[in-house]
């Protein structure tokens, strides 16, 4: 290798601050180009509950799962959605998948960080790629930061869930992307969601 090469390596790869470079984050969206087959790692007994599911409700009943088992308990019968906002639990996208219910990540981000369409893109590939190693049906993007509407942050975030939504409709058919779709309104344990499309 030659010494300018090595240099250039450096600087993408450890830059002198001690930060991480920003090759990982240039690699990231090749990793999108790779496929990842259904029944490679599918942690479900049927590999079919690793698809996408495809079945659009009339109306939606979201549960918002926060960790430990109390999917357990949920009416299953009502239920055609799961935000999971706690540790991942395949055994919970089996069961829901089961179910005929889509099982959605939580999308989180800070609004500064946004600004910049280098990191959004890197970002969203990120999800994209949790939401396909998952086998998760699209994002709950969950951001409860104030947002002026003559700030760089209003474009930004209004960029991110365009952006999101183009890139999990083209990685994920059928993806769900509820922010564009819905609007949430949480009081305490009580959730409203109107359909706004």
């Amino acid at each position: 290798m030659s010494s300018s090469s090595l240099i250039l390596w450096r600087l993408l790869a450890c830059p002198r601050s001690g930060a991480p470079g920003i090759a990982p984050l240039l690699l990231l969206p090749l990793l999108l180009l790779l496929p990842v087959p259904a029944a490679a790692n599918c942690p479900c007994q049927d590999p079919a509950l690793c698809q996408p599911i495809r079945r659009r409700p009339d109306f939606e009943v979201f549960a918002f799962d926060v960790g430990e088992k109390t999917w357990k308990s949920y009416d299953w019968s009502q239920i055609t959605t799961v935000a999971v906002f706690g540790k991942y639990d395949s055994e919970l996208m089996c069961y829901a998948h089961s179910k005929g219910a889509r099982v959605v990540l939580k999308g989180d981000v800070f609004l500064k960080d946004i600004i910049d369409p280098t990191f959004r893109a890197s970002w969203i590939a990120q999800k994209v790629m949790v939401a396909k190693t998952q086998y998760m049906d699209g994002i709950n993007i969950d951001i409860e930061q104030e947002v002026n509407c003559s700030s760089p942050e209003y474009n930004a975030l209004t960029a991110l869930v365009k952006e999101t939504t183009e890139s999990f409709h083209r990685e994920i058919e059928g993806s769900q992307y509820e922010a564009r779709e819905y609007i949430f309104i949480k009081t305490s344990d009580i959730i409203y969601i109107f359909d706004v499309t």
